[in-house]
């Protein structure tokens, strides 16, 4: 069984596309190690990262996460066991979506209140409902 978690949180400056790739480019290296698959998306200042491995090893790296101080406001908004990885093929996508500040605050918040009532609602659909339109720019594997 895969543990997958899925988080966001705010960031504490905003991102460059080179930063974003020096990220991506860092998380890749450890998750390839740690075993972990997942995907990171970034908003004007809003993150959304979802991470997939070995329980323990899933929450010992989101653990380390949280001391990041790039990023604050952390919120889990899905945990939970799974019978397959959704990003098996990636140590870390990486996803830039280019739409409005008041998309992304909507689109925060619509994830925040599904994950609170609707069972069915994964990490999938939590990361699709981030980066929802009107634009997106994937940036992928670095």
């Amino acid at each position: 069984m895969t543990h997958s978690l899925t988080y966001v949180s705010q960031a504490t400056m905003q991102f460059s596309d080179a930063q974003l790739k020096s990220l991506s480019l860092a998380a890749q290296k450890r998750n390839l190690t740690l075993e972990i698959t997942g995907a990171l998306a970034y908003s004007n200042g809003w993150f959304i990262q979802v991470l997939e491995g070995d329980k323990a090893k899933v929450k010992a790296l989101y653990e380390a996460i949280t001391r990041d101080p790039r990023h604050t406001h952390l919120t889990i908004v899905i945990e939970e066991d799974v019978a397959a990885r959704s990003f098996a093929d990636w140590s870390m996508a990486v996803i830039r979506s280019s739409q409005t500040e008041n998309d992304t605050l909507r689109n925060v918040y619509h994830i925040a209140r599904r994950a609170e009532s609707d069972e069915k609602f994964d990490s999938v659909d939590a990361l699709h409902a981030f980066i929802a339109p009107p634009r997106l720019a994937i940036q992928g594997n670095f």
